[in-house]
């Protein structure tokens, strides 16, 4: 679960980003079994679960179990025997999820209970979790805590300023350094361990559910997946106000039980990265936005050929072209306000291009828009194994570089599709 789990799914191909020619995919890398050591391990973690949840009144199928992924890490929930569609995984009364409500006492005069203020982070579920981890073997829910990951390195918040600026993409790191400094603020004013709320945090962010109001023991174990093969609904066999996984298809016996995070709506790579610490190769619901500006696009008129390099004349006015802030690109190529201000600075540019003429420039200044995209992400420096500080782990570098590659396979996805006149 959490990060710990989730890092299967950020596995990387090996890609190249190089600028000058097209990126060669590789096949995953294999992962092997986990060792008869690990497999007793996971077993009598979730074999543990599984007994409290039934002394609640719940249910765990004993077709589940739990596995963990090498050599990168992670686990996940799979079927140790076929499953039929509609098969009850997992069946959770309300005793067995972990709520806010009875939150520990804070050495603040706040209540610990009380709503937080506009603008700030609801932590009151992660101190809730904090609290019981803190209880160790005292707490009613220690089965739960211990399947919880003990890091999440790679979720950006967890990282040093350092390497979220090497983020590139203003969506996560702006995300990761708002969310940091709120955690700072919430340790302060509660008096907690801030790496303590950050491991807290971190597995609520990734795992809780209804807006983080939340946390579905086993449930939460499982992985991500945009073709799935459960569901997760709040009618249960075990009465209201519980929580229940159920088979959406046949699975196979060795099958990963998987539902998907976005409810249908999917997630783009920005959004996997900060809330989940993954990303995913090949995402279609992925873009990269980019900056506009009339100098990028000048910068693309000549790169494309439709000015000289010397033409500042040329681009003059260029300023009435950017109709957006930002240029969305997808996999399958640019967004309509990129197009459209493609053809805007073509025709202020070159207005005796017409026709087929002029759509082609503007194809052509669309590519180049996405090529200078590819060069800024590639100038922009990685911090590599050998570089590691003591606050800098190195699987925080491997996020990173994943959620890179993922990023640079995206724009050559979309310098392909440009290629085809799409």
């Amino acid at each position: 679960a959490g990060i710990g789990r989730r890092r299967r799914r950020g596995e990387r191909r090996a890609r190249s980003a190089r600028f000058s020619a097209a990126p060669a995919a590789a096949e995953p890398p294999a992962v092997a079994e986990q060792t008869l050591e690990e497999g007793r391990e996971d077993a009598c973690l979730l074999d543990e679960a599984r007994a409290w949840i039934q002394r609640e009144g719940g249910v765990v199928s004993d077709k589940l179990e739990l596995r963990n992924f090498r050599p990168h890490g992670g686990r996940g929930i799979f079927l140790r025997a076929p499953v039929a569609v509609g098969e009850v995984l997992v069946s959770l009364p309300p005793s067995a999820i972990l709520q806010p409500e009875a939150s520990a006492p804070s050495s603040s005069s706040a209540a610990s209970s009380s709503r937080p203020a506009a603008g700030r982070l609801d932590f009151r579920l992660a101190r809730r979790l904090l609290h019981e981890k803190s209880l160790a073997d005292e707490s009613a829910w220690k089965a739960y805590v211990n399947l919880i990951p003990a890091d999440f390195h790679g979720m950006p918040v967890t990282w040093p300023q350092t390497l979220r600026d090497r983020l590139v993409f203003d969506l996560p790191r702006g995300a990761a350094g708002l969310c940091a400094e709120s955690l700072a603020a919430e340790a302060k004013e509660h008096d907690l361990s801030l790496l303590g709320l950050m491991w807290a945090y971190c597995a609520v962010a990734s795992r809780a559910f209804e807006r983080a109001s939340r946390l579905l023991p086993v449930i939460d174990s499982c992985n991500h997946g945009f073709e799935p093969l459960a569901k997760v609904s709040g009618t249960t066999t075990v009465g209201s106000g519980g929580a229940q996984l159920e088979a959406t298809r046949p699975g196979a016996a060795g099958e990963e039980v998987t539902f998907d995070y976005s409810g249908g709506r999917g997630l783009s790579n920005d959004e996997l990265l900060v809330n989940y610490g993954f990303v995913l190769d090949e995402n279609p619901f992925d873009f990269v936005d980019v900056p506009s500006s009339p100098a990028r696009l000048g910068a693309a008129l000549m790169l494309a050929g439709i000015i000289s390099e010397d033409g500042a004349a040329e681009m003059e006015g260029l300023e009435q072209a950017v109709a957006t802030p930002q240029w969305r690109i997808w996999r399958t190529g640019a967004g309509s306000e990129l197009r459209a201000d493609a053809r805007s600075a073509v025709a202020l540019a070159s207005p005796g291009l017409a026709g087929d003429a002029a759509e082609e420039g503007a194809n052509l200044v669309v590519q180049a828009l996405v090529q200078l995209a590819l060069a800024g992400l590639e100038a922009a420096p990685l911090l590599d194994s050998a570089a590691l500080s003591r606050d800098v782990h190195e699987d925080m570098v491997a996020a990173l570089r994943g959620y890179r590659d993922a990023k640079a396979e995206l724009l050559w996805s979309a310098l392909r599709s440009c290629d085809s006149g799409s």
